[in-house]
């Protein structure tokens, strides 16, 4: 799936319970328009058969397969087209798991609801939910993410907590015993981003590198082995990591000089590097350069690069790759019939009223004309990835960006008046 620069969707690929939301069912082999949704800033999906996107206006849709409540609508009725997920506004972010699905609003309370059988909605029970419950033991959460049946979460203070099940050390705490309610990933600070395999998990930290935990049989942890870890340990040989993605079991990461890098199983060819051998080290795609986001399906990964291009390869039974055909591929190969792919943050007009200053900055800035509101202010990269998140007001105007790497983001403020945007230049 990819969100189009006019903020709607195109899907492709499996759709046996309609997690294409195209209104039909079967495979499809090239992009086609997610029916009825317009304002869209964030999407999740991957491994599973349900679909998540988040609009402008904080409300959260669903389509595809609902036999555990996934979809959040109240029912356990599939539906090939989006339906809006019950009594959720405010929405900033959202992920999902195989059979569940997660929602983090602009106060930093997390959601779930879904399947349940292992603990994975963390609200201290193995109860299914068909409508959202609250995550009572966790507050300032500003990215969420689910697996198999495994859930994780990243706090504004740079920590990682997760639950449910911990059969091959997947919560990352030390011991392989499943939880049903969060519990702290040991030895994890100043984690800017997240991310979950089937498995495994991987998390993304301020000074670009990465570590990761859980399953490693096909060396999807990136370690040079293939043992398993119920604590995180470092991903070898990889530097100034801007962006982490992780499939059923293997993982990616983007360089911020744009190259890509893949590990782990490669049965389908999901490592794009020309072969189908298996690895446990990250290795380059030589072939792709300027990439600025990725993604990664069960069996397939997909990449976009700086012209607005989109990347596919690995397995493509089911069309996943986009290119008119069912053939798999060990090398990326262009997405066919797409809409121009939405890159970084669209720009928003912001009032008078409101300034940011001193911009380029070198470590701290001010939003100047607050007065006496108080606003929320996200801070993303240039790949829409949220980095920071904070309350200000009039009398707390300032924030410090020292710990984050040289670059362009973008400043989202949420005021009592709406949400205006700025581009900032930290150098």
């Amino acid at each position: 799936m990819v969100i189009c620069e006019n903020s709607s969707m195109q899907a492709w690929g499996n759709n046996g319970a309609g997690e294409l939301g195209n209104g039909g069912g079967g495979s499809v082999d090239h992009p086609v328009p997610v029916l009825s949704l317009t304002g869209v800033v964030a999407l999740a999906h991957g491994g599973g058969s349900h679909s998540l996107a988040l609009k402008n206006d904080g409300t959260l849709w669903a389509w595809g397969s609902n036999d555990a409540g996934q979809l959040g609508d109240g029912t356990i009725t599939s539906s090939n087209i989006p339906v809006q997920v019950t009594s959720l506004t405010d929405v900033s972010a959202c992920g999902r798991g195989y059979y569940h699905s997660l929602a983090v609003k602009n106060d930093g309370t997390l959601w779930a609801w879904g399947a349940n059988g292992e603990g994975q909605l963390g609200d201290g029970t193995i109860t299914n939910s068909s409508v959202p419950l609250l995550i009572t033991s966790l507050s300032g959460i500003v990215a969420a993410e689910g697996s198999l049946e495994h859930s994780l979460a990243l706090k504004n203070d740079g920590t990682v907590w997760a639950w449910g099940s911990n059969y091959y050390g997947e919560l990352g705490n030390g011991t392989t015993v499943d939880s049903i309610v969060p519990g702290q990933v040991s030895s994890l600070t100043d984690i800017i981003a997240i991310a979950t395999g089937r498995f495994h998990s991987l998390a993304l930290k301020n000074d670009g590198s990465v570590q990761a935990w859980g399953s490693n049989f096909a060396g999807q942890l990136g370690t040079g082995n293939m043992t398993d870890s119920n604590v995180p340990v470092p991903v070898i040989g990889l530097t100034g990591v801007v962006a982490i993605a992780a499939g059923e079991n293997h993982s990616l990461a983007v360089k911020n000089d744009g190259t890509l890098w893949t590990w782990g199983s490669n049965l389908s060819g999901e490592l794009g590097n020309g072969t189908n051998t298996t690895n446990a080290t990250p290795l380059p795609i030589g072939s792709l350069t300027g990439m600025i986001g990725i993604s990664a399906g069960q069996h397939h990964s997909l990449a976009v690069k700086n012209d607005g291009t989109a990347w596919a390869w690995g397995s493509n039974g089911t069309g996943a790759l986009g290119n008119f055909t069912f053939t798999d591929s060990n090398v990326p190969v262009q997405v066919l019939s797409l809409c121009n792919v939405a890159i970084g943050v669209a720009d928003i007009d912001a009032p008078a009223s409101l300034s940011v200053f001193p911009n380029p900055s070198s470590e701290k800035f001010t939003v100047g004309g607050l007065d006496g509101s108080r606003a929320i202010l996200e801070i993303r990269n240039m790949l829409g990835e949220k980095v920071m998140r904070s309350w200000i007001d009039g009398a707390n105007p300032g924030i410090d960006l020292s710990m984050q790497p040289d670059g362009l983001y973008f400043l989202i403020i949420r005021t009592p008046e709406g949400i205006t945007a700025f581009k900032l230049v930290k150098e």
